[in-house]
């Protein structure tokens, strides 16, 4: 049953029972500021100071007012700043009473002060104040302002939810006041006598605030007025019937999960699946497979069909690869480019390029990197693209993919006489005729790049042009121009191989969104949009980078397959457990490349074996029931504009946010190369943004997006600052807390498709001071808010590496949370949650 027809099913009951009449205002907020009362009109809201605006919130019976945006909690005089926010409501039929019953429910705020503030605010006719535990009242006649103190009721436990009814009678001058709460029943204080009847007035009814002055930081619900006294078994059905129509009260439920293309990630991999690379083809690796659990074998370099028929005849899926080197070995050794006819990329000096990791590197003809604007180049690459194809493949790795892109930012490639002329029409499409007046490019038709550096910059040799490139004056322009020219091959690769194979191809690359890129960007995000996922080489083993990486893909919607190069055994599956615990993907590290000597060849490569990594991922083959269709909760998004040089404070709140538990996901946008855009739904369906990146730096569509969720006023606009986690807890967005050491983690996880479960990855990222293991915790207790997750935590199981069987867990229960400890925390555990729904 809905909380809405629960609602107005119970409303029905009252009248049926007790005969309570319809109330002139009924503000329930299911929808909005909808009065559902006798009496015309809707209510409002009122703003006193920008970002203090009041908003619609997770309640006890669905929607409430959440005020918890206010900078404080009442106020001492009327010299206070003003803070906060409110709701009024205005109606004729309010001028001429001077009897009435106003009930309502509130919650105060973790942590508020007790300074006086304001419940309802009506002026002359009734001033309900509520401050250290106290209610109270303030009446004006026509003797003047009179304040009542409202002694006597049950004592509430602070930060409940509590109920409160105000009968006041003019003609008898009398003033009740009953409250009670989920846990206690409803009491009346003792009935106060007033000096005269209210004065009615034409003033609109406050809600939560008086003019700024003394806001109510908290949460309100269900507010109703009745023009006539009702009796105290009138109010006692009131109470009742919102009881029980009532969820479990406390924190906001968690938020289902709202993705980009959840349909198309789903079809690419499983949340359990087990990737594995044999960088080239090894029957040897066959058996290997079968020991790791392998369901993907991903970046194969080789086109023998006998093989791929032996990966998929055990039921894997086999990724061929390509590399922005390809056709290399076909050209000349000479560095000289004139008598090479491959397609490579060259220097200002008319030098091929190599990169630097790979110059120490013995074969007949170096790795010089190719030009992706060079036809020959291109004619190479699709030719081993067809053999792939041909072979049976479906799904291309491309290794070495940034090629001109990647190589423009730090050695000046490629001045070949496809990429001159392919700038000389980038700069006349791109820039206006008086712009290129200024810049010196005066005859746009015969514009050479090179002769426009040696002629206008004095550039004479790659050494001085790489000296020189941050401040040249078309150093922007030939990288924006480089940068689109590599976005332009992949875009037409994936429609040649579509067409060549009759159906979509998958395309990755060796790329993630870990590192730090030039200038403090985020580290190759300008294919993003053009890739279906990433298998990417994970030089820095830390926490915070894999967490980022991950969290990244998420964001855009991608696939993240990390390619670990294991440097410590203990820091290698930490890295492993997060990245499943964050949802992506670690490929087996089997046949890893470790990186080269200084200045020589590549160094042994790392296979690992069973008894390093087994238990892992048998734990992931053994119960993909844990992990399969298990997302991220969006409660709290954070918005990062990958056009803005922000990786540093992306990379630290990430680590924040995880290690506080924080249910999160990213917003991320680009356009300036990938184009990237916000997605309404997803920010309309959170219940915080967090601004990374300031809302100004977006772009116009991407701006309104933005806009539309925020005007519903149920998703809170935060700045990111030092106390960030500790509002979140404050607002009810944090489920859950790790008791236990710094480097102990939790990650929650939900599946919109089996409510009745959750699971919280527990994670261990205390290393030995070897790194090669960590340090074992006894003991972590994991503390849930059960509000948060909809009903009652029945039951918990603990799963961990190496063990065959769930353990069963205490399910220790207090007021509104629950405490759940493992007896042990090594590298990785995983709480299964059992969820017993409230029966509508």
């Amino acid at each position: 049953m809905s909380l809405l027809w629960s609602a107005l099913l119970s409303g029905f009951l009252v009248q049926a029972c007790a005969q309570v009449p319809a109330p002139l205002l009924e503000l329930r907020f299911e929808a909005g500021l909808v009065n559902s009362g006798s009496e015309s009109g809707n209510a409002a809201f009122l703003d006193y100071v920008s970002g203090e605006e009041a908003m619609l919130a997770d309640g006890p019976w669905g929607s409430c007012l959440d005020t918890t945006n206010a900078s404080r909690h009442g106020g001492a005089t009327p010299d206070d700043p003003k803070a906060g926010s409110a709701v009024v409501f205005s109606s004729p039929a309010l001028t001429s009473l001077s009897s009435y019953t106003l009930a309502g429910w509130y919650r105060e705020a973790p942590q508020v002060t007790g300074n006086l503030s304001r419940l309802v605010y009506w002026p002359e006719m009734g001033d309900v104040t509520f401050g250290r535990g106290r209610l109270g009242l303030g009446i004006a006649d026509v003797a003047g302002k009179k304040s009542y103190d409202l002694t006597g009721l049950p004592g509430v436990e602070p930060g409940a939810w509590t109920f409160f009814t105000l009968v006041v009678d003019g003609d008898k001058l009398t003033a009740v006041a009953y409250s009670g709460s989920f846990a206690t029943p409803l009491g009346a204080s003792r009935q106060v006598t007033l000096s005269g009847p209210p004065v009615p007035t034409e003033a609109p009814l406050t809600v939560a605030n008086l003019g700024g002055i003394r806001p109510f930081k908290g949460w309100f619900d269900n507010l109703r007025l009745w023009g006539a006294p009702l009796s105290q078994e009138q109010v006692q059905e009131v109470f009742a019937a919102d009881r029980a129509s009532s969820q479990p009260p406390g924190s906001p439920s968690l938020l289902p999960v709202v993705a980009r293309d959840p349909a198309g990630r789903s079809s690419l991999f499983r949340h359990s699946d087990i990737c594995f690379s044999t960088r080239w083809q090894k029957d040897t690796a066959l058996p290997v497979m079968r020991d790791f659990h392998t369901t993907r074998n991903l970046w194969t370099y080789g086109n023998s069909k006998t093989f791929i028929d032996g990966v998929t005849a055990l039921g894997i899926s086999y990724q061929g690869t390509l590399n922005g080197m390809q056709g290399a070995a076909q050209g000349q050794p000479e560095a000289d480019h004139t008598s090479d006819t491959t397609g490579r990329a060259f220097d200002f000096d008319g030098l091929k390029y190599v990169a630097p990791w790979m110059r120490g590197w013995t074969a007949r003809v170096p790795q010089y990197i190719g030009c992706c604007n060079h036809p020959d180049f291109q004619r190479i690459f699709l030719a081993a693209a067809d053999e792939l194809i041909d072979a049976g493949v479906r799904s291309l790795q491309v290794d070495d993919w940034s090629m001109n892109a990647s190589w423009c930012r730090s050695a000046g490639v490629c001045f070949c006489e496809h990429c001159m002329k392919g700038f000389r029409e980038y700069l006349v499409g791109h820039l206006t005729a008086e712009q290129l007046q200024e810049l010196g490019v005066t005859d746009p038709t015969t514009f050479d790049y090179h002769s426009y550096l040696r002629t206008h910059d004095g550039i004479t040799s790659a050494e001085a042009y790489r000296a020189a490139f941050r401040s040249l004056p078309l150093s922007t322009h030939f990288l924006d121009f480089q940068t689109e020219s590599v976005r332009r091959f992949y875009r037409e690769v994936q429609q040649h191989v579509d067409a060549r194979a009759g159906a979509h191809v998958t395309l990755s690359v060796n790329n993630q969104f870990g590192e730090r890129g030039p200038d403090g960007f985020i580290s190759d995000t300008y294919c993003a949009d053009l890739h279906d996922f990433q298998v990417g080489e994970k030089y820095n083993a830390s926490l915070p980078t894999h967490v980022l990486a991950a969290k990244l893909a998420e964001g855009m919607g991608r696939w993240q397959v990390i390619s670990p190069i294991p440097y410590n055994l203990g820091e290698a599956r930490a890295a492993l457990a997060a990245t499943y615990a964050m949802g992506q993907l670690y490929l087996v590290p089997w046949d890893v490349y470790m990186g080269t000597e200084p200045n020589g060849p590549p160094k042994p490569r790392y296979f690992a074996t069973r008894e390093q990594y087994g238990d892992c991922y048998d734990l992931i083959h053994e119960h993909p029931e844990l992990f399969d269709g298990y997302e991220a909760p969006g409660t709290v998004l954070v918005l990062v504009n990958l056009d803005l040089p922000e990786y540093e404070q992306t990379l630290s709140l990430c680590e924040r946010l995880t290690r506080a538990s924080v249910p999160y996901r990213l917003a991320v946008c680009g356009r300036r190369y990938a184009q990237i855009p916000l997605v309404a739904s997803e920010l309309a369906a959170a219940r915080a943004i967090v601004t990374l990146s300031p809302p100004e730096s977006l772009d116009k569509e991407d701006r309104q997006a933005l806009q539309t969720a925020l005007s519903s006023r149920r998703v809170r606009l935060l700045t990111d600052s030092p106390d960030l986690e500790t509002r979140l807890t404050q607002y009810g967005m944090v489920p859950l807390t790790v008791e236990g050491p710094h480097n102990a983690l939790a990650v929650l996880r939900r599946n919109p498709d089996t409510p009745e479960a959750a699971v919280v990855h527990l994670l261990n990222w205390e290393l030995t001071a070897d790194r090669g293991g960590v340090e074992t915790f006894e003991h972590v207790t994991v503390s849930l808010e059960e509000s948060a997750f909809g009903g009652e935590i029945a039951g918990a199981e603990y799963y961990e590496p190496g063990q065959t069987q769930a353990q069963a867990l205490t399910v220790e229960r207090h007021s509104g949370y629950v405490r759940i400890t493992v007896p042990a925390l090594r590298t990785w555990g995983i709480v299964k949650l059992t969820l017993k729904g409230k029966a509508a």
